[in-house]
């Protein structure tokens, strides 16, 4: 087994009581940040957060040794597998140590090594990691630490971000219903030249050089296309992006992340609410 990043791994998988050739496996229910070299002989290197994550995954999954360790592999569907060409196994994936069978995914969301990745299929995963996601940040671990890359841009900035993830009609014939708003909340105007939003997953939009948030104001980023203004800006997604809530049992839902240019996460707005829902912190 090797982990290739803070949510993947490659392993060989038991089934109908054969092992199988080794297969890239990608964690439910997680997104850790993404590293830009995967090489241990090399030197692993990446966003801000990637390197850690995947020397905590590759501890918890391998301890000490280096090859040969046996973990837990669980879905609801042996067929769930990732969207695109290289259809990575969608699992759960559990470690043993001190005599119990442990979460590796709980583990590094309660440590806050990522984001939250909720399933729509997968979804058994969904309620408790989103409980441990909101937790992580009210407690400001790692990735909710907003400065744990260093001393970045406008550190004083003070910016809420807000999300309409259910836009009006159809989601899928009103794209840019969908949107993100940054508001600087603060009594300065800050320039946000190079940072850039997210949701759960892997999309993002860089904010152009020269966006700036006056002060008591706010810009809107709409996932769809358009003209883009001062204040407004269109992220050129051809689809919606954001999950619509779904409460109980299943807990479907998304996230809104706002990063500077060091890769600190600075705002965000997660739901639905399990603890810290959004951040940061008013001070």
């Amino acid at each position: 087994m090797a982990v290739a990043d803070g949510d993947s791994v490659n392993a060989r998988v038991r089934e109908n009581g054969r092992w199988s050739e080794r297969q890239d496996i990608r964690l439910l229910g997680v997104q850790a940040m993404e590293l830009r070299s995967y090489s241990r002989a090399h030197g692993r290197w990446g966003e801000c957060h990637a390197v850690r994550a995947a020397k905590r995954l590759e501890f918890l999954l391998q301890g000490r040794r280096v090859k040969r360790r046996r973990i837990r592999v669980a879905a609801f569907s042996a067929s769930s597998r990732t969207a695109g060409r290289r259809g990575r196994l969608r699992r759960g994936i559990a470690f043993r140590a001190n005599g119990r069978w442990h979460d590796a995914g709980a583990v590094l969301m309660r440590e806050g090594h990522v984001l939250w990745d909720p399933n729509s299929k997968e979804w058994a995963w969904n309620r408790r990691y989103a409980k441990l996601a909101g937790r992580a940040a009210r407690d400001g671990k790692r990735i909710w630490d907003t400065d744990a890359c260093g001393s970045g841009p406008e550190p004083g900035a003070t910016l809420r971000l807000q999300v309409n993830w259910d836009a009006e009609g159809s989601d899928g014939e009103n794209v840019n219903g969908e949107w993100i708003r940054v508001r600087n909340v603060g009594l300065t105007s800050v320039s946000l030249d190079s940072w850039w939003v997210r949701d759960s997953a892997l999309r993002r939009f860089s904010f152009p050089n020269g966006t700036v948030v006056p002060a008591q104001s706010s810009i809107r980023v709409h996932v769809g296309n358009g003209t883009a203004d001062e204040d407004t800006f269109f992220w050129g997604q051809p689809d919606p992006v954001f999950e619509n809530l779904t409460r109980g049992r299943r807990a479907i839902g998304d996230g809104a992340y706002l990063f500077d240019p060091q890769g600190d996460l600075r705002a965000w707005r997660m739901y639905p609410c399990r603890g810290r829902c959004s951040g940061p912190p008013r001070t």
